[in-house]
């Protein structure tokens, strides 16, 4: 929409060079705008909910400025932006975008923290079990005993009633 295109464009106009930025344009809908402009003056905006990581954004941006400069060695995007926006998105830049998605396909760290989180709770679900087992072992042991002083115990008496 008209109103969308505005926000992105002041929000893009209004981020520093060599800088980055998240914005809420509208406090109704709970969607923030997100701006990364480089010193060379190219700039990536992306539109995402609240709860999207602001750092893992920053990381898809970065790879799109490297698909995007490496599909534009000649900087043509410098004539293109005097013109106003560049909105030919390529066919790689569009499936980084789709990719991200997912905010753990855009910034490993986060991916690997996931992962982290997830071998904590295997691993603590592991000690339980070995503290349940050692438990349940050094009972066995005392039952053991038990039985082995009642068994010495029996044998005793056994050989003294014998041995009359």
């Amino acid at each position: 929409s008209e109103s969308m295109q505005f926000g992105f464009r002041t929000v893009g106009a209004r981020t520093a060079l060599g800088s980055r930025q998240s914005v809420r344009v509208d406090k109704d809908t709970g969607f923030l705008v997100h701006a990364h402009a480089r010193t060379d003056g190219l700039c990536c905006l992306a539109i995402t909910d609240e709860e999207y990581p602001s750092e893992a954004i920053f990381v898809g941006m970065a790879e799109v400025f490297r698909a995007f400069l490496s599909e534009n060695k000649n900087n043509e995007w410098r004539d293109s932006a005097k013109q106003g926006d560049h909105k030919d998105a390529s066919k790689a830049i569009k499936a980084l975008f789709t990719r991200f998605q997912d905010p753990k396909e855009a910034d490993k760290a986060l991916k690997i923290k996931e992962e982290i989180k997830n071998i904590k709770g295997i691993m603590a679900k592991n000690i339980e079990q070995l503290l349940e087992r050692e438990e349940t072992l050094v009972k066995l042991a005392q039952k053991s005993e038990d039985l082995s002083l009642g068994s010495k115990a029996l044998a005793g008496h056994a050989r003294s009633l014998n041995s009359c």
